[in-house]
């Protein structure tokens, strides 16, 4: 019976835990669904619908790539859907709280984007569209960075702000030419990442606060940041590792790892660094 009803769904990510349940988002039959699953057994509990997809996941290869990953606050979750809706489901009641529309049908019609004689999501170059990042809650905001369609990928795709409860749009901003991906939220930032440049967003109104530049000849980012108490360390190609200080985007230090280092998205853990990258994880004890 478990098989039965989970049978034929695309996942889209990992499922996120809160309390005793599993949230995940996932598509059958063209339908993009929150599933809640027991979290001991993996056991069905409920499902919501949030969307429906113009085309099905089986006959939409790019769209397989995207990430649609939960987030949870207050009892509100916050639920990517991978065909331009973002979507709120009350944990309690298991109903739509609200929805949120933030780009047009993405469909391709050139040579080359049909199969099956249908249209499908239209690839995009590097840096066109934002790399996956899940929905951050602050408080009463949501912070989403969207992938925008080939249509917005000249300015249209954007950094929103929505209110947790009610959905409504706080802010926007469009994307710079150079951002990759949202980093994640601190000290009521929204930091931003791009190929040469660091950048710091008010949470409250959407406005730039600092930028900061990575000359030629330092290197290019290597992969996502990891926030530690006031401060941001950064990867960049070449084994260099920035630390900003998030109140001022001052540069706080620049350190080089040994030779032939690689460094990939960071995150922090026990006093130590955890670099996974393109070839492998890698682990720096930190010093005094």
């Amino acid at each position: 019976a478990q098989q039965a009803e989970l049978s034929g769904v695309f996942f889209f990510g990992a499922a996120t835990p809160d309390g005793d349940d599993l949230f995940v988002v996932g598509e059958r039959d063209a339908e993009v669904r929150l599933f809640c699953l027991e979290l001991e057994t993996g056991k069905l509990r409920w499902s919501q619908l949030l969307a429906v997809a113009e085309l099905s996941i089986a006959r939409d290869p790019v769209r397989r790539s995207f990430m649609a990953q939960v987030a949870i606050s207050d009892g509100v979750v916050v639920c990517p859907t991978t065909v331009g809706w973002l979507s709120a489901v009350d944990r309690a009641s298991h109903q739509l709280l609200w929805v949120h529309r933030y780009s047009q049908p993405q469909i391709g019609n050139g040579a080359g984007r049909r199969m099956q004689n249908q249209a499908m999501t239209v690839p995009l170059n590097w840096g066109q569209r934002w790399l996956t990042a899940t929905p951050v809650i602050v408080g009463e905001s949501v912070v989403y960075t969207p992938r925008g369609g080939v249509e917005e990928a000249g300015g249209g795709s954007r950094v929103i702000c929505l209110g947790l409860h009610d959905g409504r749009t706080r802010w926007s901003k469009p994307k710079a030419s150079n951002w990759l991906a949202m980093n994640g939220v601190a000290d009521n930032k929204v930091l931003v990442v791009g190929h040469n440049q660091f950048v710091a967003l008010s949470l409250a109104e959407g406005k730039e606060l600092w930028s900061v530049p990575v000359p030629q000849g330092e290197g290019l980012l290597s992969g996502l940041g990891s926030i530690a108490g006031d401060q941001w360390h950064l990867p960049l190609s070449g084994g260099q590792l920035w630390t900003l200080a998030l109140k001022n985007g001052a540069i706080v230090s620049k350190q080089w790892g040994p030779p032939k280092t690689m460094l990939g998205n960071l995150s922090m853990f026990r006093g130590s660094f955890i670099s996974v990258h393109a070839t492998g994880m890698s682990c720096f004890e930190q010093r005094e």
